[in-house]
């Protein structure tokens, strides 16, 4: 049969000398300090799993048997950690630990980033662990987002991770990574968590050149035009298109994600300028170059 301990139990609560009281154990639990009790705080998700008794209950019955198996630094962990966009900063979503609501005043989460100094998701990037030696860590509070700037990693793919913290009056408590969620690139390596590009929130520069060799057409004919451009990751974008010096017009609110040409068919003996913008990005960035070129044709 399974057996407690008082010692053992106001030993993980930091009463290692003393009298040890057990109707001590519970009051106050999740408000204490260790300074003015003598005792340190009760961990919210030990309760939450039964092997403590609810500080916010008032009773004074107290049981030793309710303590069994109390493990002062078991922290949860939450989980589906995601990443919606890489376009300057990361747009996290997770959910909380299991518990994480009986006591949020002592907990904490917190997120961790490590530049992988690759440019692409591979089996290197995914193997690197953010928590140790990260770049960046930001306090996430009790929420289940964050918004984190990493524009400075551009274009690099970044490490990802984040944890809870339980802070009992004398240590914080970390728990283990949070787990990806479906469609994120998982991380394989020591260190739980997921994988994101980070880009551009513009896609320049855009160039622009005729492709029909105006050596074989007459003023007037339709050539065709050749815009070069780097969109990179999920958003599409938009094109849009000035003819002679007016004003700019949308031609194309759609473009691929990733696309690097886009091919055009237009009237010779115009001058055409072009530039391009991620449909993600508020408000409106568009990219650093614009492409301009005279479309020419020889032949009377």
């Amino acid at each position: 049969m399974a057996q407690v301990s008082l010692n053992a139990i106001a030993a993980q609560l930091g009463r290692t000398s003393g009298q040890m009281n057990l109707s001590l154990l519970r009051p106050n639990g999740y408000t204490r300090t260790f300074a003015g009790s003598g005792y340190r705080r009760v961990n919210p998700f030990q309760v939450e799993v039964g092997t403590a008794p609810d500080p916010d209950v008032a009773s004074s019955i107290h049981l030793l048997g309710d303590w069994l198996g109390y493990t002062q630094n078991a922290v949860s962990a939450g989980g589906s950690l995601a990443n919606s966009s890489g376009y300057g900063e990361f747009d996290l979503t997770w959910s909380l630990p299991t518990g994480y609501s009986r006591a949020p005043a002592i907990l904490n989460q917190r997120v961790y980033l490590k530049d992988t100094d690759e440019t692409d998701i591979n089996a290197t990037s995914l193997s690197v662990d953010p928590f140790t030696s990260p770049d960046q860590t930001a306090d996430a509070g009790d929420g289940t987002s964050d918004t984190v700037n990493v524009a400075a990693y551009e274009p690099n793919v970044v490490a990802i991770g984040l944890l809870c913290e339980f802070d009992d009056s004398v240590v914080i408590h970390e728990s283990l990574g949070y787990a990806g969620a479906g469609g994120q690139d998982i991380l394989i390596g020591a260190g739980t968590g997921i994988a994101a590009g980070v880009f551009s929130t513009n896609p320049g520069p855009v160039t622009c050149t005729q492709t029909t060799d105006p050596n074989t057409c007459s003023g007037g004919d339709p050539v065709n035009l050749q815009i070069q451009c780097n969109m990179q990751g999920p958003s599409t974008g938009t094109l849009q298109r000035s003819v002679n010096g007016g004003a700019f017009a949308t031609i194309d609110s759609g473009v691929s994600a990733g696309t690097t040409v886009i091919n055009r068919s237009e009237t010779s003996g115009n001058n055409f300028r072009y530039r391009l913008r991620y449909n993600v990005i508020s408000p409106d960035t568009w990219a650093t170059q614009v492409g301009n070129t005279s479309a020419v044709c020889n032949l009377a």
